[in-house]
């Protein structure tokens, strides 16, 4: 997935979140 833009909030609330669901799957279709 890839989506992010610096001045979202959003963005950088999830961030982490998904890093940590990038380094648990391997599956690149989520």
């Amino acid at each position: 997935m890839a989506f992010y833009a610096d001045w979202c909030g959003s963005c950088k609330m999830i961030a982490p979140v998904l890093e940590v669901m990038n380094k648990v799957s391997n599956d690149k279709n989520l």
